[in-house]
């Protein structure tokens, strides 16, 4: 059990810190330290060295790889404590071992130990073939560079951290120094238990000496680890608390948002995607209250004198009074000017400012969690439910933009071209190899496009995933084409089925006549494409799919219903995208 602890609570420090390591260069020094330990504390294990050294066929190869990779780890400690005090205190002078080093150590004993004749494999190569004057030379260089590194990042440790004013991070260097003095106490014990039975003298018996082993190493392992993450533990914190307050205007944020999507920049995500994504959480929040505030400056265009005077009269008729009424009153008029301009009515009102708010970051989120409760109050949607009913529609109006992006986004178009392929791939053979030639279609004509619109939206070059803005359209669509083309080659080289390389065929002719269309006018996509799959289907299946037309018709309100196209676009859409199915697939399926 105290062999197996360490290399679990490696491996899962090694796995928190990857993120953080992929992104920052900086941090990568650490990471690889961990990386190092977790797999020489995994090869310490006996299970693992015998399973290794038998798939190998190398006798302890697993014991040389363990020694290389204590050299990587005690330099990769060394390199980031280093790094730390000359960072945070450049008036200290220090020194450290450089690369070269290290690297001598390493192959110095991979030269040794692939010279020494190993008859069996070992438990413990050091002390069982402690007679070969290779292996004496392979450990004596092995523990004496080991001895430096944790000797210099004990010193360097100790020295900084004992700092004024250092803070957490010093207490983290103290742990860390305590760490490694700890692995200086274990390198002794390892060169005790080996020059002592040399002398003839035997302290210990060899299973109390691979205790005392094991809990030396353990020990110093579990000090260098909390002392290393100390310092990022401190912004926890304030992590947990900017998290929390990012879900909590998630509501207000979406609901204002899809009002005013023109102040996004980057497309919503669903509240459980919401709740799983834990990066850049300080610079989402931050995005998030500017994305509230433009989106109820651009409302107050909606919110004429009439309103905003209904709206303090209701807020006043509860009781309220003093700020919090102001905050009630003006979550009222904002429900009431995002029905408005949901509905299309012209502005009427003038922009006026936010009836709280704050000077830094801290205050402004706390002020627009009052804001966000009272939008979510009762007392907001009994005001709703007042209006006339010309803007009646609070929750309607809502759910109903709701469930317009749930088709939207459900009945995508790259979503219903992998479908089709697929439930074609089947049809065509009736077999699991046709779903094989279904999902290589479907890389091509779904999965390559996806990416390349999904990386497009990334680096800001689109708007969002469905690419609203026609001028935004040429590049994505010009790249899905050349990805369709490319599938149709491999289609014909590798002979596939009539009936997919039909479908691949029909796909590319609704997307050039697409392509044309939308060079003037902005054809809706996601009609054509639901079109499309719903003849090819007709075709395939006859008339038991015919309700599927429905499909058709929620995708073209969904897309109106978001004011993303006009009836006349999602029509147009439709007739395109079904007539290239008919005709294309129909004549050479």
């Amino acid at each position: 059990m105290i062999d197996t602890l360490p290399a679990v609570l490696l491996w899962l420090v090694t796995a928190w810190r990857t993120p953080a390591a992929w992104r920052k260069a900086s941090k990568r020094v650490l990471w690889r330290s961990f990386l190092a330990l977790a797999i020489a504390m995994t090869l310490r294990l006996p299970s693992v060295a015998a399973h290794v050294d038998a798939a190998v066929g190398v006798n302890n190869l697993s014991s040389l790889c363990k020694h290389l990779g204590g050299i990587v780890a005690a330099h990769s400690v060394l390199t980031f404590v280093h790094n730390m005090a000359e960072e945070k205190a450049a008036c200290l002078k220090s020194s450290r071992l450089h690369r070269v080093v290290p690297t001598a150590a390493a192959a110095i004993i991979t030269v040794l130990f692939f010279a020494t004749p190993q008859s069996h494999e070992a438990v413990d190569l050091l002390t069982e073939y402690a007679s070969d004057w290779r292996i004496a030379a392979y450990g004596g260089v092995w523990m004496a560079y080991l001895a430096a590194a944790l000797f210099s990042a004990s010193r360097l440790c100790w020295r900084w951290g004992r700092q004024p004013g250092s803070g957490l991070l010093g207490c983290g260097l103290r742990l860390t120094g305590i760490g490694t003095t700890i692995g200086l106490v274990y390198v002794g014990h390892r060169v005790a238990t080996l020059v002592l039975p040399a002398l003839g003298q035997s302290p210990l018996p060899v299973s109390p000496n691979e205790t005392i082993s094991g809990l030396l190493l353990f020990s110093a392992l579990t000090f260098i680890v909390i002392g290393s993450t100390l310092p990022a533990a401190g912004r926890l914190p304030r992590w947990s608390r900017e998290y929390r307050d990012l879900l909590q205007l998630y509501t207000l944020w979406l609901s204002l948002t899809e009002a005013v999507p023109s102040v996004r920049l980057d497309p919503p995500r669903r509240r459980t995607a919401e709740l799983l994504c834990f990066r850049h959480i300080h610079a989402r929040l931050y995005r998030r209250s500017i994305e509230i505030r433009d989106a109820v400056l651009t409302l107050s265009d909606h919110a004429p004198g009439s309103l905003r005077q209904q709206a303090r009269a209701h807020v006043a008729a509860s009781g309220l009074i003093g700020a919090q009424a102001d905050i009630a009153a003006e979550a009222c008029w904002i429900i009431g000017a995002q029905n408005s301009r949901q509905r299309n009515e012209p502005s009427s009102g003038e922009p006026l400012p936010p009836a709280s708010g704050g000077r830094d970051l801290p205050s402004e989120i706390h002020a627009l969690k009052q804001l966000a409760r009272a939008y979510n109050s009762d007392l907001t949607r009994e005001f709703a439910a007042k209006l006339d009913p010309t803007r009646n529609a609070g929750d309607d109006t809502l759910t109903e933009s709701r469930t317009a992006r749930l088709i939207t986004d459900t009945l995508a178009p790259a979503n219903l071209v992998i479908t089709i392929l697929l439930i074609i791939g089947w049809h065509s053979t009736g077999s699991v190899t046709g779903i094989g030639w279904g999902l290589l279609a479907a890389l091509f004509c779904g999965g390559i496009p996806f990416a390349v619109i999904t990386l497009g939206v990334k680096r800001g070059h689109w708007t969002d995933k469905h690419v609203r803005v026609r001028e935004q359209r040429a590049v994505p669509l010009l790249a899905t084409m050349a990805s369709v083309v490319i599938g149709i080659s491999l289609l014909v080289a590798l002979q596939a089925p009539r009936e997919v390389f039909a479908l691949v065929v029909a796909m590319l002719v609704g997307l050039i006549t697409t392509i044309i269309v939308t060079v003037w006018w902005k054809v809706s996509v996601h009609a054509a494409v639901a079109s499309g799959v719903v003849v090819v289907l007709l075709l395939s299946y006859g008339v038991h799919v015919a309700p599927l037309v429905l499909g058709v018709a929620a995708v073209g309100w969904s897309r109106v219903a978001l004011r993303d196209h006009t009836p006349a676009q999602t029509v147009v859409g439709a007739l395109l995208g079904g007539l290239a199915a008919a005709v294309v697939f129909s004549a050479m399926r």
